[in-house]
């Protein structure tokens, strides 16, 4: 959280009144994102990771939605 002084565009101590500011954009989205989403992570290969990238890239696939869908085709969703 920032704090702010009234009669002041960016942070000083000329007044004693204490403003307190809200959250910016990429806070929000970032406790949006860890409340929603998890995160994975994997040590593979990495001429087998090279591979994967270039044919994701050829086919036009992120790697989250490959992940995804991998995972649904798993579960059998």
């Amino acid at each position: 959280m920032k704090w702010a002084f009234a009669g002041c565009n960016n942070i000083c101590s000329k007044s004693k009144e204490v403003i307190k500011l809200g959250n910016t954009s990429w806070q929000v989205k970032a406790k949006y994102n860890k409340k929603v989403y998890k995160t994975i992570s994997a040590q593979l290969d990495r001429e087998l990771v090279t591979r994967w990238e270039e044919k994701l890239q050829k086919d036009g696939i992120g790697k989250a939605e490959f992940i995804r869908q991998a995972i649904k085709n798993y579960l059998g969703e």
